[in-house]
């Protein structure tokens, strides 16, 4: 019996030292980067209540995007358009934070990956495992941080900046 999937929404909220970058997600069982959807870019020193927002704005964005809708399935899941799409991101990043390489911009990145079932934020700090590469393991003992969509955007904002603290390098 084939189960559909929880209706989810997803975000990703990067922090390197010098800025912070909130981008929303698509998908449908899995997410990628949508480069038609939201993306904020921050100062290192936001306020809670610029991150929170960002990440709400991000949520908000997000598109749940099912099979049934082949066209914009297939274009959201088009392994050549994320790959153009990564590029112009790494690029524009490079240029706008005057980085000289990736591996100066990349260095101490930190992700959070963001995700709202219902009304409950989850925000899940990751490794960073390679100079572009993220993700968790199973009994990584990193915890989760749960908060309510309808809280606070300073709340929202707190939490996310709690989670980076999880983050491991």
């Amino acid at each position: 019996m084939i189960v559909d999937p929880v209706h989810e929404k997803w975000a990703s909220a990067f922090f390197n030292g010098d800025f912070f970058l909130v981008e929303a997600k698509s998908g449908y069982r899995s997410c990628v980067s949508d480069a038609e959807r939201y993306q904020c870019q921050m100062a290192a020193g936001a306020t809670d209540e610029e991150l929170g927002q960002a990440v709400v704005e991000a949520l908000t964005q997000s598109r749940f995007v099912t099979p049934e809708n082949s066209e914009e399935f297939d274009r959201l899941f088009d392994p050549a358009r994320i790959a153009a799409s990564y590029a112009a991101w790494v690029a524009s990043l490079l240029e706008k934070y005057q980085y000289k390489n990736k591996n100066s911009l990349f260095k101490k990145m930190l992700l959070c990956n963001v995700s709202m079932v219902a009304d409950e934020i989850k925000i899940s700090p990751t490794i960073h495992k390679k100079l572009e590469l993220w993700g968790r393991e199973k009994g990584d003992g990193i915890q989760d941080s749960f908060v309510a969509i309808d809280s606070p955007v300073e709340k929202i904002g707190q939490t996310l900046r709690a989670a980076f603290s999880r983050c491991e390098q």
